[in-house]
């Protein structure tokens, strides 16, 4: 899936992921996001996150990157939940 027509794999701040041109959601993955992301690893080292309406994994990614205990990503499309 990776590098097809549709999607390519790309890097965030050290962290990859997988972005779909075609078929993603309009709320996907917001480069502007790219700061509040970041900022979220400050908070989550040793604790528990719930990453609702998480689409792709972006913020769950940035909070496992930063030794959070445990990240749980929920969202309603399927194609996003196997994306992440």
């Amino acid at each position: 899936m990776v590098g097809s027509d549709s999607g390519t794999e790309v890097c965030e701040n050290g962290i990859s992921f997988y972005v779909n041109w075609v078929e993603g959601q309009k709320t996907g993955f917001f480069i502007d996001q790219r700061e509040n992301r970041e900022l979220l690893k400050r908070y989550v080292s040793g604790k528990n996150v719930l990453n609702t309406f998480s689409y792709s994994g972006g913020f769950s990614m940035y909070a496992l990157s930063a030794h959070s205990l445990l990240t749980h990503s929920v969202d309603s499309s399927k194609k996003a939940q196997d994306w992440a």
